[in-house]
């Protein structure tokens, strides 16, 4: 079981953007979440067993053996 908290302390983290010109002004604030809690687990279930751990069969590659009685 893990247990993460990211900024604990700091619940949004602003931006803000202030622009201005002889037309207009604007003046923006954003607010994202900052604050994060995550709660994991892991559980591992069964056993492996030791047989099942490796193949213990082989691979044969006969098609790459030449044949030199067609050949003169």
């Amino acid at each position: 079981m893990s247990l993460t908290i990211n900024n604990p302390f700091k619940q949004f983290n602003d931006y803000s953007t202030y622009t201005q010109t002889p037309d207009f002004e604007q003046n923006i604030v954003n607010q994202n979440y900052y604050r994060n809690f995550r709660l994991g687990f892991n559980y591992k279930f069964g056993k492996l067993n030791p047989s099942i751990k490796t193949n213990h069969q082989g691979i044969n590659n006969d098609d790459v053996k030449k044949d030199n009685g067609g050949e003169n």
